[in-house]
């Protein structure tokens, strides 16, 4: 019988002789056929060979590599949990500053209390390095017209470059829905979270509906709802056509005071049916249920009206940090409480839902979403704006005649 010694023996020069078959092909090709062989390799149960590949490719640099190695010892699946070796190799990949091997490390390695690994200013650390590092490749100096010319078209890019995406084949997976005949008594805002068709807006916008139809990025078309969670005044739609543009969430932690922005369709009878976009802050980033307001919504000073319910609310990055819901006025609430006097001044309160609990929804439906990178830059409004257009859908609630 072959002693384990040798059977790990022949494994590795096996591994070794499968990386330099492929030695004379370019990096970028050799890597990617090289991954999927050995990914074809793990599939038909050798886990052990193909991780040896995949640690060959991933010390020669390759992230995805990197990545599927640190994964398969954290994970343990049909191997043993190495949590030296998946530290090793998400380490690998954050001193590339790559954006999903911070967030595992930070996850569960430094910031997980009792954890051999908690260093919380480690990856603060990481984090900075490679903000710096990112800053100094897109700085833009003041006083130099040429460089700032640079930043205005790569301004400018992040606005027009993903104009191609609504193309033929978006277009008649839009004409294959084509709403049918139907009284419009009412509607709301929404937003795309994929590029599969999957919509989010509020509970109340489509309780009392036959059938719900969705305007997107001038294409229009029937939708169906897949769930509702009434706690969250929340409805997951879906259109069975393609949605390119789309919304990525931000699950950290919320701040008051961070800069938010909503974008939605409030009172069309007096604005048509142009978006509306205004821009507040977080004033109370407490989600706890209260007499006025249920659990997992959040208060904000962004103006909104009849119509917004279900818009997006968006941060300075450009991503998702929850769901317009309603607006309390100051008389509302007197009546709710059943208090004359509370306040002196004529104040109305707006609430916005939990990103992060649509977020933990969603993926309990397996809706596959998005998550933005924490260190990406800071956007201007007018190119937030411009995003928020694109992903953004005017709900129709339909009457059957």
């Amino acid at each position: 019988m072959m002693s384990a010694l040798k059977f790990k023996y022949i494994i590795l020069i096996s591994s070794l002789s499968f990386f330099s078959m492929y030695s004379c092909i370019s990096y970028a090709d050799n890597f990617d056929k090289m991954r999927s062989k050995a990914l074809n390799i793990i599939k038909n149960g050798q886990v052990n060979k193909g991780l040896k590949v995949i640690e060959a490719i991933a010390s020669k640099g390759d992230i995805k590599s990197i990545i599927i190695a640190g994964s398969l010892h954290l994970k343990g699946k049909n191997v043993s949990k190495d949590y030296s070796r998946a530290h090793y190799w998400f380490k690998k990949g954050a001193e590339k500053c790559d954006e999903k091997s911070i967030l595992i490390l930070e996850k569960y390695f430094y910031k997980r209390r009792g954890g051999e690994y908690f260093d919380p200013q480690k990856i603060d650390y990481i984090k900075n390095k490679c903000i710096k590092k990112e800053q100094k490749d897109v700085e833009i100096v003041e006083n130099k017209p040429k460089k700032n010319k640079t930043y205005k078209k790569q301004k400018s890019q992040i606005i027009s470059n993903n104009d191609k995406s609504i193309n033929t084949q978006v277009t008649r997976s839009w004409q294959n829905i084509a709403p049918q005949s139907g009284k419009i008594i009412g509607g709301g805002s929404g937003f795309a979270v994929n590029k599969n068709g999957y919509f989010l807006t509020n509970e109340h916008v489509i309780d009392k509906c036959d059938s719900v139809r969705i305007r997107y990025n001038e294409l229009y078309g029937s939708a169906k709802v897949i769930n509702v969670h009434e706690s969250l005044d929340a409805a997951i739609l879906k259109v069975n056509a393609l949605t390119p543009y789309f919304a990525k969430f931000d699950n950290n932690e919320y701040k008051a005071g961070e800069k938010l922005y909503a974008a939605g369709f409030p009172a069309e009878d007096v604005f048509n049916r142009g978006m509306s976009f205004s821009e507040g802050m977080l004033t109370n980033p407490e989600t706890s249920r209260s007499r006025i307001k249920t659990e997992g919504t959040l208060l904000m000073s962004v103006p909104i009206a009849s119509g917004n319910s279900g818009g997006p609310v968006i941060n300075k990055y450009g991503a998702i940090r929850g769901m317009v819901v309603s607006g309390w006025e100051i008389d509302k609430i007197r009546k709710k409480l059943k208090k004359d006097k509370i306040f002196t001044s004529n104040v109305t309160f707006n609430m916005m839902i939990s990103g992060n609990l649509l977020k933990n929804w969603l993926d309990k439906n397996r809706i596959n979403i998005t998550q933005k990178y924490s260190l990406q830059p800071k956007l201007d409004s007018d190119v937030i704006g411009q995003m928020a257009k694109r992903f953004l859908g005017n709900i129709e609630c339909v009457k059957n005649e």
